[in-house]
């Protein structure tokens, strides 16, 4: 347990724009006592009437932010992550009496769970209520007895409902094992607990019904679910060339750990019907078709194992009775569990999975804001829901209800987000939604979240109004509200590094200038500015000043020690360029031509 609360600690831990959507929903809650039935933050959908699944956990998120900082996610996720694990050793205990066994399919459960648990997931909750559920009914399955669990059950199903739309399985779960239960009664030695199991059990369905329409969501979600990422099909993740594919980074450590165990229980399954035990085999197909599921939606992965490796292990023991002994084996696969979980734990970030990273538009959230009046926004998926939940009175295109729109608002969105779009397009579709203001992103952010460029500099009415290292702002001319900054001759969208043309050279630096002075650690102005030193007007010792004072101010910035790198080698001293050049190495993370570029330097040196 103090491992996995290491590694839920330390290994990657990302805040996804759905984290903002539901702390936004949250505060909507608490600020107007009631449940939401329309989406009152966006701007492009003319019906915004859905059915809210997660508007508890929203709850729940945005009281803890509010009262312990953000933070206290982490340590929300922490604590699902234990409480998911302690069922999951409970359930295994039910069903081997092999300690080396359990710890090891502990640590491989505690090994998945942080590829459902980044960030502020409503989904946390359900983890938990699916390890409780299956640790409650297969307690009652085999040992014919009430856990005191049981009597919890309706108030778990009760909520469930409105914390995650998982609470489908769980229903399902707990519905077959009443039936089966219903049909032991017959035979059975312990009627009454029967009849109490049957009892809560039936109980805890119909309260869960109390919201039916949450309930069934999830259901429907696949109708709506073409063009979403988190809804794609195991065969679109791992196919290389399918629809999904430039939004993954090759097959993880969880897809080859469920198909292995897929294959496993199918020839486990197989030898079920040998054993003559009609209750076995209903129960073994049941667990059979919730492990089908992940192929329809691969995300399911880590919920569905949670759910069917306890019963798993009990088929393992019940087949192969006589070569359960090779202690070995669980020793080699305990070592590797853990070397594996604590070099993730150590590494902060989980060895065969995805690295992910996000960056958010914080000083351009700041700067709207103060600065401009009507925020109906467009920005790219992440951004969008952190504006919302940063910038009070904000409007956005969309939101993470992706199941709610049309294939037109979908693929209007993405002609919004290409450059390419005509001018004649985009002016047309700026006027069809009264967008106002854009933000799009900046070559540092687009490594990570994806390219969004949506051409306004084309079109009169709009102007760039911020600009950093991050993102680029534009707003309509009649919703500033004042303008500190005249950024007329900077273009970003220009392909040179350096954004301003140069016959309007003098301007350009001119404004450069006013921001750093207004903004002294707008890392944007100070790379523009050291390019102009070191490219126009080759002067190093402006050039050197400015890279020491922007490495101090910026010290993560990967770029202020590669320059500091160049001047050190045109000045013939490879001991600083190399010291700086391995320190931007460190630094970089994300840029390859940046990369290339250092080595290059490292190179000179030798």
């Amino acid at each position: 347990y103090l491992l996995l609360a290491l590694y839920f600690l330390l290994s990657q831990y990302v805040i996804s724009g759905d984290t903002y959507f539901h702390l936004s929903v949250g505060r909507e809650v608490i600020q107007t006592h009631q449940i939401p039935q329309k989406d009152s933050f966006v701007y492009s959908s003319e019906d915004t009437t859905y059915t809210s699944t997660e508007w508890l956990s929203g709850v729940v998120f945005y009281l803890l932010v509010s009262q312990f900082g953000i933070g206290a996610l982490l340590g929300l996720r922490i604590a699902c992550g234990l409480l998911t694990v302690y069922f999951t050793f409970k359930s295994l205990q039910l069903v081997t009496s092999n300690v080396l066994i359990i710890n090891t399919v502990v640590l491989l459960i505690g090994y998945l769970l942080p590829f459902r648990l980044n960030g502020g997931r409503p989904e946390m909750f359900s983890l938990v209520f699916l390890a409780i559920v299956n640790y409650v009914c297969l307690h009652f399955y085999l040992k014919k007895k009430i856990s005191p669990l049981t009597y919890l059950l309706p108030i778990l199903f009760f909520l469930w409902p409105n914390l995650h739309g998982f609470s489908i399985f769980g229903i399902i779960l707990l519905a077959i094992f009443c039936i089966i239960c219903f049909f032991q009664t017959r035979t059975g030695r312990h009627g009454s607990d029967y009849m109490k199991f049957i009892l809560v059990g039936t109980l805890s369905i119909i309260l869960s019904f109390a919201h039916y329409q949450r309930v069934f969501d999830f259901i429907h979600v696949g109708e709506y679910t073409k063009y979403i990422i988190e809804f794609a099909s195991l065969w679109q993740r791992v196919s290389p060339s399918g629809l999904f594919a430039r939004y993954f980074n090759g097959i993880t450590a969880d897809i080859y750990i469920f198909l292995a165990l897929f294959i496993g229980y199918i020839l486990l399954f197989g030898k079920t019907f040998k054993m003559n035990k009609p209750y076995q085999i209903i129960l073994s197909f049941s667990y059979f078709v919730f492990l089908l599921l992940p192929f329809k939606a691969y995300r399911l992965i880590t919920p569905i194992l949670v759910l069917s490796l306890p019963y798993t292990i009990l088929l393992v023991k019940q087949v192969f009775r006589k070569s359960t002994s090779n202690v070995f084996i669980y020793w080699m696969g305990y070592i590797i569990l853990f070397l594996v979980i604590g070099y993730s734990t150590i590494a902060g970030h989980q060895l065969g999975g995805e690295r992910l990273a996000v960056v958010y538009p914080m000083n351009a959230a700041k700067f709207i804001d103060e600065n401009l009046s009507t925020k109906r926004i467009f920005a790219i998926y992440g951004w969008k829901e952190y504006l919302l939940w940063t910038v009070p009175d904000t409007k956005i295109f969309s939101d993470v209800l992706t199941q709610y729109r049309s294939t037109d608002n979908f693929k209007d969105e993405q002609k919004l987000h290409s450059p390419q779009t005509t001018e004649g397009e985009l002016e047309k579709l700026i006027n069809k939604y009264d967008i106002t203001v854009v933000v799009n992103t900046q070559p540092e952010a687009a490594r990570i979240m994806g390219t969004s460029i949506t051409p306004v500099y084309k079109l009169d009415e709009w102007r760039l109004v911020y600009i950093d290292n991050i993102s680029a702002v534009y707003a309509k001319n009649d919703v500033r509200k004042n303008m500190s900054v005249d950024l007329s001759y900077i273009h970003p969208e220009l392909d040179t590094r350096l954004k301003y043309n140069l016959e309007e050279e003098k301007e350009a630096i001119r404004q450069l200038n006013t921001v750093l002075r207004i903004d002294p650690a707008n890392e944007f102005a100070r790379a523009q500015l050291l390019y102009y030193y070191l490219t126009r007007q080759k002067d190093l010792e402006k050039a050197n000043i400015l890279a020491e004072e922007s490495r101090t101010i910026a010290p993560s910035n990967p770029l202020f020690s590669y320059v500091l790198a160049l001047i050190a080698l045109n000045q013939k001293d490879c001991i600083a360029s190399h010291i700086y050049a391995r320190e931007a190495l460190e630094k970089n993370k994300y840029d390859t031509n940046l990369e290339k570029a250092i080595e290059q330097t490292i190179e000179q040196c030798r």
